[in-house]
Parts: C-alpha cells; sequence; structure tokens
C-alpha cells in the first residue's frame, strides 16, 4: 500500500513495479487508502474466503503497513 495520491499514482506505481505484465496483475492488487484495501478484503471475505495472502514489494511503506494492520487488528 504505498502512499500515492489518487488513481494516477497508483496506476504509475503499478507499472513501474509491474512493467508489461501490469495490465495481468491489476485485478488482484489491493492498493489505495487503508478503508479501500479493508473494503476489497471485505469483497472476497463475502465471496467465501477465509484468508488473504498479502505479498509486499520493497521498498515497504512501513507507516502504510502500520495503519492497515491497525484497520484489520492486526497491531
Amino acid at each position: 500500500m504505498r502512499s500515492t495520491s489518487g488513481w494516477r499514482g497508483r496506476e504509475e506505481s503499478l507499472q513501474h513495479q509491474f512493467g508489461a505484465i501490469s495490465d495481468f496483475v491489476r485485478p488482484g492488487v489491493l492498493g489505495g487508502s487503508v478503508s479501500e484495501v479493508v473494503d476489497r478484503i471485505g469483497e472476497y471475505v463475502t465471496a467465501g474466503a477465509d484468508q488473504v495472502n498479502l505479498a509486499l514489494r520493497a521498498p515497504f511503506d512501513l507507516d502504510a503497513l502500520q495503519r492497515f494492520a491497525t484497520a484489520v487488528e492486526l497491531g
């Protein structure tokens, strides 16, 4: 959950991280504000998921990760 400003920033980050395969990975990427990510995970839970695996790419935004962990009551 890199801190970016709006859709354009998230898209640039996705392009930077994944390059040519960004269109392929975009549907599975969790990004945006903490509430957007929590809502997206809620969609997975509603669809029947009982766990979600998060894969982070360096460099890590530790502040954003802590905000997320707090929002989902992990920290």
